[in-house]
């Protein structure tokens, strides 16, 4: 697929799992799916929860990504996530 990387990771995946947001906002325009899972069973909005990337889940949200298996993982925008590690660069 097009979005895919080394067969198992999408581009959506990786740039949800470092926080980036606008790169995630991007693929998702771009028409990235949000239902695809890497060899653990991990989604996009699975790999933004468990970096606290509010702003990747919030954009996942709007894109219609559903937070399957993610009611265990807790998510604070104020406890220092990704998002504001990026910002801070």
């Amino acid at each position: 697929g097009l979005f895919v990387v080394n067969g198992e990771v999408t581009a959506l995946m990786l740039s949800c799992r470092g926080g980036y947001s606008q790169v995630a906002t991007l693929l998702l325009a771009s028409g990235a799916r949000t239902d695809m899972v890497d060899s653990e069973g991990l989604t996009a909005m699975l790999y933004a929860v468990k970096v606290n990337s509010a702003a990747c889940v919030r954009e996942l949200a709007r894109a219609g990504a559903e937070l399957n298996g993610a009611a265990t993982i807790t998510l604070e925008e104020e406890s220092g996530g990704r998002d504001q590690q990026q910002q801070q660069r």
